[in-house]
């Protein structure tokens, strides 16, 4: 028997080692909790550190775009978002623009179809990595190469990581004329088997992809007097850049402000798989009314070895009580909670929650409605890509008017160049109501263009293929005359002069053929007789 004032030295060693463990669990708590609150500042803090700017600071963006890689790789609602963006905007593919004149077609063609502009520009690949680049990067920098010996143009890229500096005009900062560019060259070390980066860090200069234009750059004597200061300046190597989400200099990641409800949204659905699993470890509960403990312990041995299978028998008395275990309600706040955690995640997206999977708010009433800021974000990409198109097609244009060595026949400077690009609706249409539309307005249109319509209504494969055999195009300058290849025609112009001459009176073979003649013929050679 132990007296009042004896100390139980075991208890207490005891007690310290307990108060000891909840101090240090105290400690952590304390440090993540002002950990998550630091994080939760630093998402409403100014993100720059210089003055007077509306843009993140290098530090800010680098870490931006490391989040944003990370998210899109593991997170996969937002990687269903940057692909239901590119699918939406591109769906199978665009075709190649059109021009209204055929020889500025030519240059089109060539510019659509080159291989390094396929790579970085015109090609299904390239128009999924510029999609996605935006939404991980906020930005991409297109070089544009041109040579002072032909027209053609290349389009490349550099990384947005390499660019430190978008140089804007000293009397306007909304246009760019000057881009920094900081980087060392990467080489492969073929005996280590990598790629290493070189010794030596250079810094180039490129100007905007505007002053390509001559006027422009010969007017402007304050851009000028920026390009004669700037050391290592590129020549024949221009930069469209190609920004987003941003009222800076620099475009800004289209994921940052998801990217902290995404990781909301991933604690969430972890918890809720936490408590799903912790939850399905009790299927059933067992109350017995004794006083033994032996047994206790055999019956719930009984149940533990062999667990009982599928239509087992439990056998009992009126002192044994078997129920299955009734779960709280906890589960479904937590899936409320998961739900509105990925609400926010996507909110700045214009896809609905059932492009994700999730119908609980797509109704047939509702569907018209709700589809409006999918069709508008849609529209709204395909006109940023369209004017990224049409700026370098007019420059590829421009070029080759410019030094008149593209195509065989030159071109004037006063060629009509006007370039159409179509991309995919982005509220596909039924079928029915655009035949219809298209033959009630078939009177009012241009035939290729009717043609055009009906084919892409039907969804018919290389619909210019199809115009070009249904129309074949005449190569014709201006002021000249048209040529035609009489053997294309010759069978019709014989009907047709058969048909002058009468068909009743038979007709030698020299006065066909003289009739042809004058079927064939475009313009009248002579003075028309006098009435």
């Amino acid at each position: 028997m132990r007296l009042p004032w004896q100390r139980d030295r075991e208890q207490e060693a005891i007690e310290r080692k307990a108060d000891f463990a909840f101090a240090r669990v105290a400690e952590a708590l304390a440090n993540q909790t002002a950990m998550d609150l630091a994080d939760e500042d630093a998402s409403w803090r100014k993100i720059s550190n210089a003055a007077n700017t509306e843009d993140l600071s290098d530090v800010d963006r680098a870490e931006a775009c490391r989040k944003c890689l990370n998210v899109w790789l593991l997170d996969p609602g937002l990687a269903r978002a940057a692909s239901l963006l590119q699918s939406g905007t591109f769906s199978k593919g665009i075709t190649t623009p059109r021009a209204s004149d055929q020889r500025v077609q030519s240059v089109v063609d060539r510019f659509w179809n080159d291989d390094d502009n396929v790579l970085y520009l015109t090609g299904r690949e390239a128009r999924v990595l510029t999609n996605l680049k935006l939404m991980i990067y906020g930005e991409q920098f297109f070089t544009v190469h041109v040579s002072a010996a032909g027209s053609e143009i290349k389009i490349g890229e550099v990384s947005a990581s390499e660019i430190t500096e978008v140089i804007t005009h000293p009397d306007s900062k909304r246009r760019p004329i000057l881009y920094q560019r900081k980087f060392r060259p990467d080489t492969f070390n073929f005996e280590r088997g990598g790629y290493q980066p070189g010794g030596e860090a250079l810094v180039w200069y490129y100007r905007d992809w505007r002053y390509l234009e001559e006027n422009l750059a010969a007017e402007d004597d304050v851009a000028a007097g920026v390009f004669d200061r700037a050391n290592n300046l590129q020549e024949n190597v221009y930069i469209y850049h190609l920004k987003t989400n941003t009222v800076g200099k620099r475009g800004v990641p289209e994921f940052y402000r998801a990217y902290d409800w995404a990781k909301a949204h991933h604690k969430s659905l972890s918890s809720l798989a936490t408590w799903t699993q912790a939850a399905a470890m009790f299927a059933w509960r067992l109350k017995m009314k004794t006083k033994s403990q032996a047994a206790i312990n055999n019956t719930a041995a009984a149940f533990r070895e062999p667990v009982p299978g599928t239509a087992a028998v439990h056998v009992g008395n009126e002192g044994v009580d078997l129920s299955a275990v009734d779960q709280p309600s906890g589960a479904a706040n937590m899936t409320g909670t998961v739900r509105e955690m990925h609400i926010e995640a996507v909110r700045s997206f214009p896809f609905g929650t059932h492009y994700y999977g999730d119908n609980r708010d797509g109704t047939l009433a509702t569907a018209t409605s709700m589809e409006l800021p999918a069709i508008w974000g849609i529209e709204d990409r395909q006109e940023m890509f369209k004017e990224l198109y049409l700026a370098l097609l007019g420059v590829a244009i421009e070029r080759a008017v410019l030094l008149q060595d593209f195509p065989t026949r030159k071109l004037p400077a006063s060629v009509d160049r006007y370039v159409d690009i179509d991309f995919p609706p982005a509220q596909p249409e039924q079928v029915m109501q655009q035949a219809q539309a298209i033959a009630a307005l078939a009177p009012f249109i241009d035939e290729q263009e009717v043609a055009a319509q009906a084919y892409n209504a039907l969804g018919s494969n290389d619909v210019d293929q199809l115009l070009e055999r249904q129309f074949p195009q005449e190569d014709k300058l201006e002021g000249a005359t048209a040529q035609v290849d009489a053997e294309d025609v010759g069978d019709t112009a014989l009907l047709q002069a058969q048909t002058a001459l009468g068909a009743a009176v038979p007709a030698s073979p020299a006065a066909v053929a003289e009739a042809a003649s004058d079927v064939m013929r475009p313009f009248p050679s002579g003075d028309p007789e006098p009435a």
